[in-house]
């Protein structure tokens, strides 16, 4: 008897659990996605190798729905919010909708920024949230467990942070004691004063060679233009 009740109490279970699960739909919504290697914040650079020869790019922001697939095209919004130093028609751009294709649960929104002399001072910030269409709520934010053996968890989230900038970063082979405190302004006018230079060349062994042409050049633009102020506002010096 005791057997027999457990098997109605396991059936009635498992019944419940297709009912609850037959019947739920969720909401439409839309939220921002990321893949295992891809990070929030997001990190643009046009001082990187690969764009030092770009003017303006696109960087494609990855996003998901949940609730039904459905078989027409939708509408995705995203807007821009507080924390936002970025300017708009100046650092950066965006559409102000994009399609979702019919039957497509993922797509990719656009995000143009450009190259601007005050990306060489200062990263700029832009903030994004999705924005409710007719066809989208804003979706909420939860982990995705991972799968084939991918080291991490992916991630759905409701706003996202693109820092763009044209700053050099520091080399791992940048030496201190020969050529003092790193900045990206520093190293770009190294690289600009000596001819085939790239961001790796400036060695401690080649402090010697490199040193009198750099303070050279420094003398002759501080004649014209005065001291070189880099991005933390001090004195670039040799």
């Amino acid at each position: 008897m005791r057997y027999f009740l457990f098997f109605i109490c396991f059936v009635s279970f498992i019944s419940c659990k297709k009912e609850e699960v037959m019947t739920y739909e969720g909401e439409n919504g839309v939220a921002f996605y990321e893949y295992y290697q891809i990070t929030n914040p997001r990190i643009y650079s046009f001082a990187a190798t690969a764009n030092a020869a770009k003017v303006k790019d696109s960087v494609f922001i990855e996003m998901q729905i949940s609730g039904k697939l459905a078989d027409y095209p939708r509408k995705i919004k995203i807007k821009s919010v507080a924390g936002t130093t970025a300017r708009v028609g100046i650092d950066y751009d965006f559409p102000e909708e994009i399609t979702l294709p019919a039957g497509a649960h993922k797509t990719r929104y656009p995000i143009v920024v450009y190259k601007t002399p005050q990306m060489m001072l200062d990263t700029m910030i832009l903030v994004v949230e999705p924005e409710a269409t007719a066809d989208f709520k804003v979706g909420a934010a939860g982990t995705i467990p991972r799968k084939n053996n991918a080291s991490s968890d992916e991630q759905l989230f409701t706003q996202l942070k693109l820092y763009v900038s044209n700053m050099l970063s520091r080399p791992t082979n940048w030496s201190d004691a020969t050529y003092g405190s790193f900045s990206s302004v520093k190293l770009r006018f190294m690289m600009q004063s000596v001819p085939g230079s790239t961001q790796t060349y400036f060695t401690a062994a080649r402090g010697a060679a490199t040193l009198p042409v750099l303070r050279a050049a420094l003398l002759t633009y501080e004649s014209t233009n005065g001291p070189l102020i880099d991005e933390s506002n001090n004195r670039v010096t040799f």
